[in-house]
């Protein structure tokens, strides 16, 4: 199946395009929306301007979109990046892990765009997930720090 990837940057995004590929899917197009805002219902926002190093090291054309990044507007922005592909494409994967939020709304967005969508990680254990990431020798580095108890000095480190 020929599959655009939703991405953010982030581990769960990249994993599920490699998830995806080792179940013979062909990866065809990145997609990523920029949100204006970093407080977006949909989209994740640190760091997002790196996607496009991470498109072109994996030799995938992107097209991104831009969203104010206000709730329910931003998925008709989404809608709209996602219909760039459809024709091209016979669904959309993403890194959804366990937002109901995110993911009824990928998958309807993809069912009135008459494609299938995929999300590999939805609702994995996640200790199981982070099994699966070092044994496939996923590197993973800190690049942003938000919840209580990690502080700057936790920047760049690699788990």
């Amino acid at each position: 199946m020929k599959l655009a990837a939703l991405i953010s940057g982030g581990k769960d995004s990249i994993f599920a395009i490699y998830a995806m590929k080792q179940k013979g899917h062909e990866i065809t197009y990145i997609l990523t929306m920029m949100p204006a805002r970093s407080d977006s219902y949909m989209f994740h926002h640190p760091n997002v301007h790196l996607t496009a190093m991470q498109a072109d090291l994996m030799n995938i054309p992107q097209i991104t979109g831009k969203t104010k990044g206000e709730k329910e507007k931003e998925l008709k922005d989404l809608e709209n990046l996602i219909a760039t592909v459809k024709g091209k494409v016979d669904g959309i994967v993403t890194g959804a892990l366990y937002s109901n939020y995110q993911k009824e709304r990928i998958d309807a967005i993809a069912k009135k765009l008459g494609l299938k969508s995929e999300a590999p990680l939805w609702n994995i254990d996640l200790v199981k997930y982070w099994d699966l990431l070092l044994e496939n020798k996923f590197e993973v580095v800190i690049t942003a720090v938000a919840a209580e108890g990690l502080d700057k000095s936790w920047l760049g480190r690699k788990l």
